[in-house]
């Protein structure tokens, strides 16, 4: 009787000690697989559109050539100037500040504007060729769109620095961008691209050049949107 108890005792004991074994195999195992799982970065792990970038971005230098319709000493008249020429077809921009100067045209060389200011003069728009340096400059672009945003100004710059003849890949690079969504509050921009696309496949010389230079005054109206640096979470607003 005494046997027979204490080989069941015996027996609850070795259960008891095989299941406590287990336990803390099976514990420890899930533990040890808890800590050496990596953590999950959700700034790394969340899509581009969401996360939060600083990008510095280099403006090269860029030299042209445009056909100057007027100088003013006020913005406002500058204005008028512009719009009047508008509504006579012509795509005007305002390029400087203090004097705000009125221009019509963009290109790489001198004589490459002869064609369009004999037909400037021939309506009734005297202008003077005028070269126009603007000096390189580093911008730092930040927000959830700053990697496309850069990406677009730099396709752009890329273009506007190229002589019409070598354009072959710019262009298509311009093509790729513009066929994918942008950042709002470039829409401006967007259509200014869209233009001169339209223009280098479909529209006369003198037509592109007014298209180039609107691109060119777009591009600036965003690096000027805060000074030094272009917030694209603004720019997304």
């Amino acid at each position: 009787m005494k046997t027979r108890t204490y080989w069941k005792m015996g027996g609850l004991g070795l259960i008891i000690f095989c299941i406590f074994v287990w336990m803390t195999w099976y514990l420890g195992n899930t533990f040890v697989r808890i800590v050496s799982t990596p953590k999950i970065d959700l700034l790394q792990t969340a899509p581009d559109s969401m996360k939060t970038m600083n990008i510095d971005f280099m403006q090269n230098e860029l030299d042209f050539w445009t056909c100057q319709a007027g100088t003013f000493q006020t913005e406002e008249n500058a204005r008028q100037e512009k719009r009047r020429l508008e509504l006579q077809g012509w795509e005007a921009q305002v390029i400087s500040q203090k004097p705000w100067v009125v221009v019509i045209g963009f290109a790489h060389a001198q004589g490459e504007l002869t064609s369009l200011q004999n037909v400037l003069k021939e309506r009734g728009v005297k202008t003077l060729t005028k070269h126009i340096v603007i000096p390189g400059q580093n911008f730092r672009i930040t927000g959830s769109g700053a990697a496309q945003t850069a990406q677009i100004l730099l396709a752009i710059q890329n273009f506007l620095t190229e002589k019409p003849e070598k354009r072959g890949d710019t262009i298509s690079q311009l093509e790729k961008e513009i066929s994918i969504a942008w950042p709002q509050k470039l829409d401006q921009l967007q259509q200014a691209t869209a233009y001169v696309l339209k223009a280098e496949g479909t529209l006369e010389s003198n037509s592109q050049r007014q298209a180039e230079l609107r691109l060119f005054a777009e591009d600036q109206s965003v690096l000027e949107y805060s000074p030094k640096i272009i917030d694209s979470s603004k720019i997304r607003e």
